[in-house]
């Protein structure tokens, strides 16, 4: 994922270090952060990537800085695709 954002020519940073620990994509484009969370489950309907970006308040170190969207995606390591995807304003879960 990594790769395909910085080919594309997106200011991106992998682990992005906050005070709450490190994010693991965060992508800045027209004046919009992208947090993205990974998260690697055993079957399908397991964890919730969006869920732990939330909890780990990854929004505070961008706050002012522009619209934030948050994005979770969890990958099957058995299948070895994409589980679940979810997005979501930062926002938007305030309201």
């Amino acid at each position: 994922m990594y790769c395909y954002f910085v080919t594309l020519g997106l200011d991106v940073t992998a682990e992005d270090t906050t005070g709450h620990g490190r994010i693991d994509m965060t992508v800045r484009l027209n004046g919009r952060v992208f947090i993205i969370g990974f998260k690697v489950v055993e079957q399908e309907g397991d964890g919730n990537a969006l869920a732990q970006v939330k909890a780990k308040g990854y929004t505070d170190k961008y706050t002012g800085q522009g619209e934030i969207w948050l994005i979770g995606a969890s990958f099957s390591s058995e299948t070895r695709n994409i589980t679940a995807f979810d997005r979501q304003r930062a926002e938007d879960e305030r309201s």
